[in-house]
């Protein structure tokens, strides 16, 4: 491949192995990756591969129904949570295989999340409610849930990257509401360009603590200063 009109500045392209076949195409969070591994999920089992030579690792049956989302704990290397239609979240092992903690919920689980300081997770169930999942550090217990009041349905969380207690949810009427994982609602974020547009993906910015950037499902593409 070159640039145009040049035969000298070329770039050497080198081919490397992606995720084989089997991903599963109907959720979004399928595919999570460290320094360390890289998984992806097929239906009802997680393929594990380590970075280094992009070896298989083994392959874990995580759940009787429908995964629905994957993430590996940003403390904690080896450690990889699993949401799935079954009403649970499971957390693993990815090195030995082992189950660590599980959470049963009382309804379908569509994604889950982990924070990025702390050893806790937010989800999201089938009916847009989302909660907070604690104390289950040492992995010997079950831990307890709260839910985090929005006002309308929730489509989609994110942790914010520097501030542990920050998080934001983006629900199906266009607004986020930015809250402390206590529960405290810090602020609601709204515009009528997105007014009534389900929030689709968000990602707080990794080098400023006040930007966040928002995905709608009418295409619109908005960064907000919170």
């Amino acid at each position: 491949m070159s640039s145009a009109g040049s035969s000298s500045n070329w770039i050497e392209l080198e081919a490397q192995r992606v995720c084989p076949a089997g991903v599963q195409p109907w959720n979004r969070h399928v595919v999570a990756a460290n320094e360390a591994w890289v998984a992806y999920i097929a239906t009802l089992t997680v393929y594990v591969f380590r970075v280094e030579g992009y070896a298989f690792e083994r392959l874990i049956n995580a759940h009787d129904i429908n995964i629905t989302s994957i993430a590996f704990a940003p403390l904690h290397q080896n450690i990889l949570s699993t949401s799935s239609d079954d009403c649970s979240i499971i957390i693993w092992d990815v090195s030995e295989g082992n189950k660590l903690a599980t959470l049963n919920h009382k309804s379908r689980v569509k994604y889950a999340n982990w924070c990025h300081r702390v050893s806790k997770m937010a989800f999201i169930d089938l009916h847009g409610t989302a909660y907070l999942w604690q104390g289950f550090e040492g992995w010997t217990s079950q831990g307890r849930t709260a839910r985090l009041k929005t006002g309308s349905t929730c489509t989609q969380l994110a942790w914010h990257c520097h501030k542990s207690e920050f998080l934001a949810l983006g629900q199906s009427n266009g607004k986020i509401t930015i809250m402390k994982s206590s529960d405290k609602k810090l602020c609601d974020l709204s515009h009528a360009s997105v007014s009534g547009e389900p929030v689709r993906e968000m990602q707080w910015d990794t080098r400023s603590f006040t930007y966040l950037l928002t995905v709608y499902s009418n295409g619109d593409i908005v960064l907000w200063d919170t």
